[in-house]
């Protein structure tokens, strides 16, 4: 058997070890505990950030496709009012040759600004389309605007407009 003042001691000296221990090793712990705490808050808001910067840049693609198709609205407009501002100069026009009986020139669609933003999208096929990308000065017809009404129309569909 153990003397019982070896028994208390060895208590003693058990009860201090393990009480310095104790306060030795919690710092350590709560500071692990610390640093585990701060590198989950830090990936959540390194995840929150990339979140809220990818939706910014959904909104920005969405907003930018927004204003590139009410640029190309506008653009059809231009062109369909420019083309019945030919139409009408081209009136005019006959009908002063009608009363002076002179030949009066007809509207030349390169002069005109609508027809300088509609000329790079028409159909390259077409054969005044041709006559107009060599440089040849091209009077405006009666002719010419079902064509260009129908090219128009068919940027229109190709832009997702109607």
């Amino acid at each position: 058997m153990v003397d019982p003042v070896w028994a208390g001691v060895i208590g003693t000296a058990v009860g201090a070890l393990a009480g310095s221990a104790t306060s030795l090793l919690s710092p350590l712990i709560l500071w692990r505990t610390e640093s585990r705490r701060l590198e989950v808050e830090h990936s959540n808001a390194v995840a929150l950030s990339e979140t809220q910067h990818n939706q910014e840049l959904e909104r920005l693609a969405e907003e930018g496709k927004q204003a590139d198709q009410e640029y190309r609205r506008r653009l059809i407009s231009q062109w369909r009012d420019g083309l019945e501002k030919a139409a009408e100069e081209l009136r005019q026009r006959e009908y002063q040759e009608s009363i002076d009986h002179v030949v009066p020139d007809l509207p030349n669609l390169q002069a005109m600004q609508w027809f300088a933003s509609l000329r790079p999208h028409l159909n390259p096929s077409l054969d005044w389309v041709t006559v107009i990308n060599v440089g040849v000065c091209y009077a405006y017809s009666h002719s010419d605007g079902p064509e260009l009404a129908a090219e128009i129309a068919r940027i229109e569909r190709e832009w997702g407009l109607v």
